[in-house]
């Protein structure tokens, strides 16, 4: 294709400029600056570039901000008073309303938005501002004459500073007027991902949506003090809006920002979204107390014929009678479930025999007896599952203390799970024992396993985390493992010896593993300097290239889980890998030299 016929087609220019912008979620600025720069170059190159620079928006502000100066900041502290406590907000309001000339700027920049998130919380606000997208200045009420050459930055507020920015707090009579200039056009006309902090009380989630929305999560956050009653009444009528708003949707997920119970009013809307693929709903406790046999009944959720993912908590607590009349869910492949009650006839209401993924967390006090009863009826009822996720974190209570739940007996009835290739275990309390003993016995009972994640607790006790003589097993028992992830790892220099003899031998080579994460690495060693430790931390690597041959320093790089709070491991990303990546480049020149 030749220069010419490429800048003739917005499309094929748009996919060239995606490619340099940041990935899902990603805020680094250099990339935005270099699509705006192109926005600069011909006027071929400007609107692919900015349907690229603003077809993710982190934050609201940036699109307002073009009404600027009618719209802007309200001087002083917005405070509302949420969950008991007082909290502070930046106002936004409207001055006066928008000109022809604003409104159009506003439409032009709208038409470009494909995935928009608005949150007031704090932590996540915090985290999304700082992605300025591109705009420009304009003084003609003609768009084609609009000056690419005159561009400012929206992602800064004029006069404000990012980092003391509170979370903003949007006036309900800016979407009044906005809705009103509007008419009956949606503000965001190709809007396909939605993600929004809203109220039962507020209607500015109804005012964004448009029938192009595919995707949606609502973050339920009361901003004021209601009774249980008041909420109860207001969700169902914005959520049955919601879903007349955006007929087509085929994701839905419902968030509270605060523990409250949200399903008793949302499960009997569900029944609406005839398109829905994926519903993700709240699973804490005021919620999951909701969720009964009766009300999963009446929520009709076989009628959702496309429903291929779900997320529920549940605290079934009926008589017999009410479980023996299973929910057909057939399309129905992942499936994740927290459990508040642990009651094992409970699954026998979920009739899904195309599932294949399950993500099972068990929030209340058992022992091993109750884990393996457990256990076995997730088999009876799911034999086919092929992708497994675990949370262990309780125990039982005793007067004279806590029974320690044995992991290894507790899975046993897992094992009949012959279809499974990928298990994740997370255990987040101490007294649930996961040492090597209990990694060693995952790899045997599923010996046919590709993908292992294992992850503990931050460790307290050295009985809490698997020791360097897990690699070794990893390596005997996992021969079909290529991607294995570990949370934690103990050693010594003295296993460090032991663990080269063995490694070296040759007995132990695993050729499939291509991809190994380490999160913690925890050296036993008292009174060590950081060059011994350094040193100790490269003979490890050495032990994990002898051990796996095959591994890939860059898949290792990018295995790291989404959630870790070990996203940026020094020890394992620039001492291990980069010790691992210098003895295989080493062994490539040698094999040369032969």
């Amino acid at each position: 294709m030749s220069a010419v016929s490429v800048l003739s087609r917005p499309n094929v220019l748009a996919r060239i400029l995606r490619h340099t912008s940041p990935p899902r979620g990603g805020s680094e600025k250099y990339t935005y600056d270099t699509v705006a720069k192109c926005a600069r170059v011909c006027q071929a190159f400007r609107e692919p570039a900015l349907s690229v620079l603003w077809e993710r928006l982190p934050s609201i502000l940036p699109l307002f901000q073009l009404l600027s100066p009618k719209f802007g900041r309200i001087e002083g502290v917005h405070e509302v008073l949420m969950g008991g406590y007082l909290h502070k907000f930046d106002a936004y309001t409207l001055y006066d309303i928008p000109d022809d000339l604003q409104w159009a700027r506003f439409c032009y920049y709208a038409q470009f938005v494909r995935v928009l998130r608005f949150h007031r919380d704090r932590n996540t606000y915090g985290a999304q501002i700082g992605v300025p997208p591109f705009t420009e200045r304009f003084e003609d009420s003609d768009i084609s004459s609009w000056d690419i050459d005159s561009a400012s930055d929206p992602g800064s507020i004029e006069g404000e500073d990012h980092e003391l920015l509170r979370p903003p707090f949007i006036l309900p009579p800016v979407w009044y007027y906005l809705r009103q200039l509007a008419g009956d056009q949606p503000l965001f006309p190709y809007l396909q991902e939605l993600e929004w902090t809203t109220s039962p009380f507020s209607t500015d989630l109804l005012d964004v949506l448009s029938p192009s929305v595919r995707w949606l999560h609502v973050r339920l956050d009361p901003t004021g003090v209601y009774s249980n009653a008041e909420w109860s009444g207001n969700l169902p009528l914005l959520i049955r809006s919601a879903i007349a708003l955006a007929p087509r949707m085929q994701h839905f997920e419902v968030t509270p920002v605060w523990r409250i119970n949200t399903l008793g009013s949302i499960l009997p809307e569900v029944h609406r979204m005839t398109n829905v693929w994926h519903l993700v709903l709240d699973t804490s406790l005021p919620t999951a107390r909701s969720t009964t046999a009766q009300a999963l009944r009446e929520a009709k959720l076989e009628t959702l014929v496309a429903l291929e993912l779900l997320r529920i908590g549940i605290r079934i607590d009926d008589d017999a009678a009410e479980l023996c009349y299973p929910i057909s869910l057939h399309a129905l492949r992942s499936l994740t479930i927290v459990d508040y009650l642990g009651r094992p006839e409970a699954y026998a209401l979920f009739d899904a025999p195309n599932l294949r993924v399950l993500d099972f967390s068990l929030q209340c006090p058992v022992s091993t007896n109750a884990y393996c009863d457990t256990f076995a009826a997730l088999v009876r009822q799911f034999p086919e599952i092929s992708e497994l996720s675990l949370e262990v974190q309780w125990t039982r209570q005793y007067s004279h203390g806590e029974e320690k739940v044995d992991l290894i007996e507790a899975i046993q009835p897992l094992g009949r799970f012959a279809a499974l290739r990928t298990l994740t275990v997370n255990v987040n309390k101490t007294p649930v024992m996961l040492s090597s003993a209990e990694v060693r016995a995952f790899l045997q009972l599923w010996p046919h396993l590709h993908n292992l994640t294992v992850d503990t607790s931050r460790p307290v006790h050295r009985s809490m985390s698997p020791r360097v003589d897990v690699l070794m097993d990893i390596a005997r028992f996992g021969t079909a493992l290529t991607e294995c992830r570990l949370s934690n790892l103990r050693f010594t220099g003295e296993e460090i010896d032991i663990a080269l003899v063995q490694a070296e031998s040759g007995s132990y080579e695993n050729a499939s593993l291509e991809a190994l994460w380490i999160g913690c690495m925890l050296l036993d060693e008292a009174g060590m300097t950081d060059e011994d430790r350094e040193r100790e931390l490269k003979r490890c690597a050495k032990v994990v290239l002898e051990l796996f041959p095959n591994l890939s320093v860059g898949n290792c790089r990018t295995a790291v889980p989404e959630h870790s709070r070990y996203r940026d491991n020094a020890d394992w990303n620039t001492v291990v890998l980069d010790e691992v990546q210098r003895l295989q480049q080493s062994q490539a020149l040698e094999g040369e030299k032969w």
